[in-house]
């Protein structure tokens, strides 16, 4: 084997070597890009359920309101 075969092999090994490294950070990337997009979406969720929380929170004190409102005016009538 020549010398330039003997460099043009060792310069395929390194390069399969660095593909095989490459693709095994790649493996890795593609996994935590999935996990964080899984906790991105439960985070999402959270933040809707939160939010629809919150939502009914203030329906509930706008109902309370207008019946507070309600009985202060019937109140209000049979004092006078």
């Amino acid at each position: 084997m020549s010398i330039i075969e003997k460099k043009e092999k060792t310069e395929k090994n390194e390069i399969l070597r660095q593909k095989s490294e490459i693709e095994k950070k790649n493996q890795e990337l593609m996994r935590e890009h999935k996990y964080l997009k899984e906790k991105i979406d439960n985070l999402q969720k959270e933040v809707n359920k939160q939010s629809a929380l919150e939502d009914k929170f203030n329906q509930d004190i706008d109902e309370l309101s207008q019946e507070t409102e309600n009985l202060v005016s019937e109140i209000e009538k049979w004092q006078t």
